[in-house]
């Protein structure tokens, strides 16, 4: 076994920690091997290939997998890779192979993928909040927050083989242990050889006297990521003359700093950017950066991180935003005076980087160390970005007015003005996240490590320090994006773009972190474009890029991206990313803000075959304090629970009260959105005068499908089950009348309507709703069967049959069956009579109706039922469907 498939057996043998955004190209491979084409895994060392891979091969059918071939790309040579696409050409094996990130391989590995017949999977780096998962895996309990930063690094990616050694480590020392499913440190984790060598065997370092020196500049890269070529040349400088050479490995006999750093840069080991006119330097994969800070032996430790305090604190004004906060923390860790000026710059980065929770720290250090106001001005933002704007009001009313200069009164005005705005705004109460009393009371003084005894570097973006942070301007600019959330929600995406916009000139010149601007934008953009663009822009947002995401910024990325993939059916995939964002709000203490992601997750849960589970996580909410919008995701989460048990009067009414609580709350779109559900759950025509009032006043390519859909469900009821009133006494109807319409008239009624559901289904398709599309399609199969169209019936269902493909379980529940139509209400009520004994002519004196009329219906009845007589009534209607719907037929696509 590989050192790969060991991690991949022990961090994630359950298959649940692949790592959000895996279950697509798991999905994508299947597609391809399915359609016989081979596939090709690349992802960096350690990412967890061959678990992938294991994945993929169970996901087969049987014959599918005994054609697969696995092998590592590396170890192919050309006779091999001839053999592979000769066996791919004639159909006889499917290869799967995996190799690591920028290595080499023979031609003719191109030569396949340039010619289609294999296809290429890249692994996206596994998010921080899937590396926890993938430990609480191994460990099988949760681990508790205080830990999780001690071997879960910031930052997306890094080596599961690294990851497990450590985990496994603390384990046997017994340093981490587990009471009653939670996993804590319960002493200061010491450094350990056997993780050190680990770490060192899996980097690409260069043999011989060199060694000690690139372990040295790991070292010191690790404590400080992000720091400049020229403070690590001085900072080397000075190690050499404090401790002497032996220490250091940094040789000057034939030593090159610049040597050594282009070696470890050309191995994939350090980054080198440029930025902001310097180079800047960081160990690559973050697991090993952060476990380099954690193996490296006590006075090591001490005596680099003293040197970094020195060289650091010698820069002043010139420190970039990463170094000002390494200086901040290490001298502060060291028990060394930091300048105050340090620490309000250091807090300022920490704000800019959209990390409230550290510029608190900071800030409050500051105030300690004579801040005054600048340190007053912080906190207050913090407080504003974590959700406090009435404690952050009264930090700054507290301010003693008449210790300011004129800018500084002026100043504290205008942030007194802008909290009280967001204090008075209902919207901003629910949009902001607000820790519960608890954790407001924890972040009262600044927390530092206590458990490992020294400071982790707080990965975050590294933005320009030197620019003045105007604490107005940076809550006026995310104030802009919840107004556009709520124009959006509203329908008027123009106006939802504007804020946006303005929001994004407010922010930018400040250089502040602009992630909340960009949330809302694939919000905002999510109706009016594919899905699927969507998606790709969450899955970018949420791993940042390759720069730094915080644990807040996850959770958010990870909600967005799990809405997304629930609006388009996929439930779940969208699971996955919905416990991720639950998981990251309480791990914060964020209960107002996990409470909105208990009804979405809820309803993925029902959708994906869990209801149980979705009535007990959405059972919290049921108690929260009820704000805009709360209330009618609640009503929306309990129509998907009716919908999944069979209720469907109950999930229409559900639906139908959900839409109602979002327009009281002028939340149009959201209101629209919920109608199409109650139309797909069977009450269309109850809900259409209401889908036609909003059509006209909400924007985007999505609600004008809903509106489409809607009112062809309409349509496709009106079909399938007509009033009482024209199935009465009508001496025109025939006995060989069509099903569900009647004579040629209901056949061309039939047949218009199939081919809008049909043009509706490729729309939908289109913006990546292949739940409504194979909706749609399978409404179309019934009518395209009914007027005689057996050609068109067998198109829509295999379209049907793709679009179930992409949404999986999540996308059947409202389909209809695939070769008849479900009996309408009046056939069943007829049918269950006659089935009991009762003749025709009792039938219609109960009902009401001529003897002709039951006749008819029961010559309908007979048709969809597939028999012939009176006597295999009680048998068919012993599997009959659920009130206006069927089953999904098993033939569906046949």
């Amino acid at each position: 076994m590989s050192p790969d498939e060991n991690a991949s057996g022990g961090l994630m043998g359950d298959g649940t920690a692949s790592g959000a955004g895996r279950g697509t190209a798991l999905v994508d491979a299947r597609r391809e091997l399915l359609a016989g084409r081979g596939v090709l895994v690349v992802g960096e060392r350690g990412a967890g290939r061959s678990h992938f891979v294991d994945s993929l091969l169970d996901s087969l059918d049987p014959p599918t997998r005994r054609l697969v071939w696995t092998g590592e790309v590396e170890q192919l040579d050309g006779d091999r890779v001839t053999r592979l696409e000769n066996g791919l050409r004639d159909a006889s094996l499917l290869p799967v192979l995996t190799a690591s990130t920028g290595s080499r391989h023979d031609p003719g590995i191109d030569r396949l993928l340039q010619a289609g017949l294999m296809t290429r999977v890249d692994l996206e780096p596994m998010t921080p909040s899937a590396l926890l998962r993938a430990v609480e895996n191994f460990l099988g309990g949760r681990l508790d927050s205080e830990a999780a930063p001690a071997f879960v690094p910031a930052r997306p990616g890094g080596d599961l083989v690294v990851l497990q050694g450590a985990v496994r480590a603390a384990r046997a020392r017994r340093v981490l242990q587990e009471v009653d499913g939670l996993w804590s440190l319960t002493a200061p984790l010491q450094p350990d050889e056997e993780v050190r060598q680990l770490l060192l065997s899996r980097l690409d370092l260069p043999e011989g006297p060199t060694l000690p020196a690139a372990e040295t500049v790991l070292d010191l890269v690790a404590l400080a990521p992000g720091i400049s070529l020229d403070r690590l040349e001085r900072l080397v400088g000075v190690l050499v003359a404090d401790v002497g050479l032996a220490l250091t490995g940094l040789s000057p006999s034939g030593f090159s700093l610049s040597g050594l750093l282009e070696l470890l840069e050309r191995r994939g080991t350090l980054e080198v950017v440029e930025a902001g006119g310097a180079v800047r330097l960081r160990v690559h994969d973050p697991v090993i950066e952060l476990q380099l800070t954690q193996t490296i032996s006590i006075l090591r430790r001490r005596r680099f991180a003293d040197a970094l305090v020195d060289v650091l604190g010698d820069a002043g004004a010139e420190l970039a935003g990463g170094e000002l906060l390494a200086l901040a923390l290490h001298g502060r860790a060291r028990g060394r005076q930091v300048a105050t000026t340090t620490l309000l710059q250091a807090a300022r980065v920490a704000l800019q980087a959209y990390r409230p929770d550290l510029a608190r720290q900071l800030a409050a250090d500051a105030r300690a160390g004579g801040g005054g106001f600048e340190a007053d001005l912080i906190s207050a933002t913090a407080d504003a970005q974590l959700g406090l704007a009435g404690q952050a009001l009264e930090l700054i009313e507290a301010v003693d007015e008449s210790q300011l200069d004129p800018a500084q009164q002026e100043l504290r005005a205008r942030l007194r003005d802008r909290l009280r705005e967001r204090v008075d705004d209902p919207h901003a109460r629910w949009a902001a996240p607000r820790p519960p009393a608890d954790a407001v009371s924890s972040l009262a003084a600044p927390r530092w490590d206590s458990i490992t005894r020294f400071t982790r570097y707080p990965a975050v973006r590294d933005p320009d320090a030197s620019r003045v942070l105007d604490p107005t301007v940076l809550i006026e600019g995310e104030a802009l994006t919840t107004t556009a959330s709520v124009l959006a929600m509203r329908g008027d995406l123009t106006a939802a773009g504007r804020a946006l916009e303005q929001a994004e000139a407010i922010l930018a010149p400040i250089g502040a972190d602009l992630f909340v601007v960009q949330w809302t934008e694939i919000f905002v953009r999510a109706y009016d474009e594919p899905l699927e663009t969507s998606i790709d822009a969450a899955v970018r947002l949420r791993n940042g890029g390759g720069v730094v995401v915080s644990g807040l910024q996850q959770g958010r990325s990870s909600y967005l991206l799990g809405a997304l993939r629930l609006m388009g059916g996929r439930a779940g995939e969208a699971v996955s990313d919905l416990r991720t964002a639950l998981l990251e709000y309480q791990r914060h203490g964020l209960e107002s803000v996990a409470v909105h992601a208990r009804p979405v997750l809820a309803a993925a849960l029902a959708l994906g075959g869990l209801p149980d589970e979705a009535e007990e996580i959405l059972a919290p909410a049921l108690t929260a304090d009820s704000d805009p919008y709360l209330n009618g995701q609640l009503q929306e989460a309990r129509g998907w629970l009716s919908a999944v048990a069979g209720d469907r009067p109950g999930a229409v009414a559900s639906f139908t009260a959900a839409a109602a609580s979002h327009r009281a709350d002028g939340f149009d779109l959201e209101a629209l959105v919920c109608l199409v559900h109650a139309a797909r759950a069977g009450g269309a025509r109850a809900v259409l005068p209401d889908v036609d009032a909003l059509a006209g006043g909400v924007e985007g390519r999505c609600a004008a499908v809903f509106v489409r859909y809607a009112r062809a469900l309409a349509r496709f009821e009106a079909l399938i089950e007509p009033d009482a009133s024209e199935a009465g006494d009508a001496s025109d109807a025939s006995d060989a009348g069509g099903e569900p319409g009647e004579g040629a008239a209901g056949a061309a009624a039939d047949r218009a309507c199939a081919e809008e559901l049909d043009t509706i289904a490729e729309e939908a398709a289109a913006l990546g709703f292949h739940n409504l599309a194979a909706e749609a399609a399978s409404r179309a199969v019934w009518l395209h069967a009914t007027s005689g169209s057996e050609r068109a019936a067998a198109a829509s269902a295999r379209r049907a049959a793709t679009h179930l493909d992409v949404t999986g379980q999540g996308g059947r529940l409202f389909l209809l069956g695939g070769d008849r139509p479900p009996l309408s209400r009046r056939e069943r009520e007829i049918a269950a009579l006659a089935a009991s004994g009762a003749s025709n002519r009792k039938i219609a004196e109960r009902l009401v109706l001529s003897v002709r009329t039951i006749e008819t219906h029961l010559l309908r009845v007979y048709r969809k039922l597939g028999i012939r007589t009176r006597a295999e009534l009680p048998d068919a209607l012993g599997v009959s469907e659920l009130p206006g719907v069927s089953v999904l037929s098993s033939d569906l696509g046949s």
